[in-house]
């Protein structure tokens, strides 16, 4: 009798142990470190729909990555320090957030006869086509006019998701996916969609907190993305920042 008492003590603790280790093997799609496509949790982006573009519009040859955020642009000046500048050969407009990692070179054409708008939705993600390299995310919605009968070079500054790759360089391409369909990183698109991050709401002497206030942006996609997800105090830090009206 006590033998069989101790054998099914032992076949109860096993099976306790087996369901446990069950359990915590069974990660969510959508929990940190483990959605698709981000990080290093493997598989593809997964987005709610595929990127639709508007009618007459059209993104003329590849987008690709535009390279170091503080390389310069002209003369001595770069993209990250100041947020209106133009260059007097090719004529772009940088809009978005973050860039510290990627920028990405767009070169939009509206064949309408009238002027169009061109809309990046928070949550839009861009898959890098080279392996070792990271994808990117927009954080905030960026709405851009386009005249008719024009092509407007756009600049476009986003988060990567994939830490511990390479950053965005010339050459490197991009498919543009479409709205993520992860809950998790939507919950911070949507705590940041009124918030004052977009480079054109700061002139050049405010660059440099433009600058700080998306390197812990960037720290807090990384904790979602590679990490164990954001943390009380990046929630209570995104509450600091200042409002800032969305793109209409």
């Amino acid at each position: 009798m006590k033998k069989f008492s101790f054998l099914l003590a032992l076949v109860l603790i096993v099976s306790v142990s087996f369901i446990s280790c069950e359990k915590s093997d069974s990660k969510s799609k959508d929990d940190p470190s483990n959605i698709p496509g981000m990080g290093e949790a493997g598989g593809e982006l997964e987005v709610e729909a595929p990127f639709v573009m508007p009618d007459g519009v059209s993104i003329v040859g590849e987008i690709s990555g535009f390279g170091d955020g503080i390389e310069a642009v002209e003369g001595s000046i770069s993209l990250l320090e100041s947020p209106t500048l133009k260059n007097a050969k090719t004529g772009y407009f940088s809009r978005g957030s973050g860039g510290q990692w990627v920028i990405l070179d767009i070169l939009l054409r509206n064949d309408n006869d009238s002027a169009t708008y061109f809309t990046f939705n928070r949550g839009c993600v861009f898959e890098c086509k080279e392996k070792n390299y990271q994808h990117a995310i927009c954080l905030r919605k960026v709405r851009f006019k386009i005249a008719k009968k024009i092509q407007k070079r756009i600049k476009l500054f986003v988060y990567c998701i994939n830490k511990g790759r390479s950053g965005s360089q010339a050459g490197i391409t991009y498919n543009l996916r479409g709205v993520t369909k992860s809950a998790r990183m939507m919950k911070l698109c949507n705590a940041l969609q009124y918030k004052k991050i977009d480079v054109s709401h700061y002139n050049n002497d405010q660059m440099s907190d433009y600058n700080v206030k998306c390197k812990r942006i960037q720290k807090i996609v990384w904790a979602i993305t590679n990490g164990r997800g954001a943390s009380s105090d990046d929630w209570s830090f995104i509450d600091t920042l200042h409002d800032a009206p969305e793109d209409d």
